[in-house]
């Protein structure tokens, strides 16, 4: 959605993520996810776009 956390990260359609805060998707549950989303601090998000792996730091916030 424009303006949010997501699109001014700059993620994309069909961006795979692979990573939060360092933690391999595999390895993180979705309770672990939410945790790190409620926070209001940035998070570091390993994406893969394209075939290419990316750095993208978003900043969760709540959208009303």
């Amino acid at each position: 959605a424009p303006n949010s956390p997501s699109a001014e990260a700059g993620l994309q359609p069909n961006d795979v993520i692979t990573a939060v805060a360092g933690t391999s998707a595999p390895s993180f549950t979705y309770a672990v996810l939410l945790h790190l989303i409620k926070r209001p601090a940035p998070l570091s998000l390993t994406v893969e776009r394209s075939g290419k792996t990316l750095a993208v730091a978003m900043t969760p916030r709540r959208l009303d």
